[in-house]
């Protein structure tokens, strides 16, 4: 009889096992696949971060580039976007390298909506970096200091040529300065961003008050900001129609009453005028020069006498008169921040001259915040073809007259001389613009006033800000220019530039805002 051959568990137990590898073996190969999708993954996220960090990294330095430029969208201004490194010729266009290998290159264009033509708008910072005094002559020393005590501006000062305080003792280079009454001779410019810039030498003692390493440059090379302001804003500088008409009414031959009535018009005679202004029976009087133009083109003969004087303690009020007096300043109405106020300007053409050596002066400068463009409020125009200062103030010890100029003083061509004993207020509240100038001021108290201050003036008009496009481009080839079928845009910033300067600050003084910032992916 055959045996039958015993059961046992010997081939469970091996297709277990191969279904233990099998699941292994499919888990593991699951594992790598999602692995390799990871690894893929990471290498291209790691990749497109890379490339928006190169991104980034070229539009921030583009942003700072701009900053440090004098571009400021004005097409009669030949500034470049990028005026160093540019890659094509025109400056809106240069290469950044990418830590990550390769260039991005980077355009700027401005906004077409909301970037400026380079026009003047109002403003209400309080910064001093405009320009308080700005001469332009280049053959002759621009300011002369030839007082004996510390002089004092609050503002910029810019010379074209040279700054010169030659007489005197040297005042000690420190800040604050000495007691204004002190025997010595210094030339300081206030303010905690006021700057000191001679094209040429510094004689003597010229100090700012943030120091000479940061705030003086002398024999310097020529910048944006000593650049006559009325060719980079023609418009919002140009002089008023000179009139052509003898003044209606008439200009009076005597002074009775106290108050002594002038009307716009052109003034011929400076004989005229002296016949009243200089004359001794019109002795404390006010003589008020009605709000509009006057043309002062003296045809007296000789020459010499075609110079213009108030000699005597009068007092001559320019302007929307306010209560007409003796007490100057405050006779007349200034140009106001968003206001308009009707002010007078005085035009000197020809040789025609004025001194002013006694009594009292001011003069208050029309302004319009609607005009468009904005005018600059200028009290006084023109010169240039006198054989001396267009405007002289002269005193002795005993006569020291009081100035107060609430305008600008925009003679491109002209010198201005400011000689004063006794000085007890500032001359000038708006920015001087002239050929030269001679300052020689000794102060009544120990007090030091400015002769020029522009702590706080009633208008700043500064250049409108800026915004531009800053485009990020990836070429095939470098040489591609950053709009064809070669190039896509990795990145984009819109941002606006500010300047508190009436023509572009000087490198790295705007102020920078991002409106706008987008990284493709």
């Amino acid at each position: 009889m055959a045996r039958r051959r015993r059961r046992d568990d010997d081939g469970a137990s091996l297709i277990l096992v191969m279904m233990f590898v099998i699941g292994v073996g499919l888990v593991v190969g699951s594992l790598l696949a999602y692995t390799s999708v990871g690894i893929t993954s990471a290498t291209k996220t790691l990749a497109a971060n890379q490339s928006s960090a190169d991104v980034a990294g070229a539009l921030q330095l583009a942003v700072n580039d701009v900053r440090q430029s004098g571009y400021f969208n004005d097409p009669t201004y030949n500034a470049k976007c990028f005026e160093s490194g540019a890659h094509d010729g025109a400056g809106t266009s240069k290469m950044y390298p990418a830590p990550s290998g390769g260039v991005v290159q980077v355009k700027c264009s401005p906004d077409p909506a909301g970037g400026s033509s380079g026009s003047l708008v109002e403003s209400t910072t309080t910064v001093q970096s405009q320009q308080a005094l700005l001469t332009l002559a280049t053959a002759q020393t621009g300011i002369v200091d030839s007082g004996n005590n510390p002089l004092r501006i609050n503002g910029s000062v810019y010379s074209n040529s040279g700054i010169s305080v030659p007489t005197g003792s040297n005042c000690p280079e420190a800040w604050p300065p000495p007691s204004a009454t002190t025997n010595c001779n210094g030339f300081y410019v206030g303010g905690a961003t006021s700057t000191i810039t001679a094209e040429g030498s510094c004689a003597g003692t010229v100090y700012p008050q943030a120091g000479v390493a940061v705030a003086r440059s002398c024999n310097a090379t020529s910048q944006t900001v000593g650049t006559d302001p009325g060719l980079v804003h023609p418009a919002e500088f140009q002089a008023p129609t000179a009139p052509t008409a003898a003044p209606s009414p008439a200009a009076p031959t005597s002074c009775s009453g106290s108050v002594v009535h002038f009307y716009p018009g052109l003034y011929t005679s400076a004989t005229a005028l002296n016949n009243i202004t200089a004359s001794n029976s019109c002795k404390n009087k006010v003589f008020w020069f009605h709000q509009g133009v006057y043309a002062f083109d003296f045809q007296d003969s000789p020459a010499s006498k075609r110079v213009w004087k108030l000699a005597v303690p009068s007092t001559l009020v320019a302007g929307a008169a306010t209560t007409p007096s003796s007490a100057v300043p405050g006779q007349c109405v200034a140009p106001q921040t968003g206001g308009s106020t009707s002010g007078a300007q005085f035009i000197f053409q020809g040789t025609s001259q004025l001194e002013i050596s006694d009594g009292g002066f001011e003069i208050c400068a029309p302004y319009s915040a609607s005009t468009v463009p904005l005018k600059v409020p200028i009290a006084f125009f023109g010169g240039g073809g006198a054989p001396g200062p267009v405007v002289s103030v002269t005193s002795t010890a005993a006569v020291n007259p009081t100035v107060f100029v609430q305008g600008w003083t925009y003679m491109p061509a002209a010198s201005v001389s400011v000689n004063l004993k006794k000085a007890t207020n500032t001359v000038f509240k708006y920015p001087v613009v002239v050929s030269t100038i001679d300052l020689k001021i000794s102060p009544n108290s120990a007090t030091s006033l400015p002769v020029i201050d522009l702590g706080t003036p009633a208008t700043r008009l500064v250049v409108a800000p800026t915004t531009v496009f800053l485009t990020a481009w990836s070429c095939a080839s470098p040489t591609d220019a950053p709009t064809t079928a070669t190039c896509s845009v990795l990145g984009r910033a819109k941002v606006r530039y500010t300047d508190n300067c009436l023509t572009p600050c000087p490198a790295g003084q705007r102020s920078v805002s991002v409106l706008g910032w987008k990284l493709e992916r």
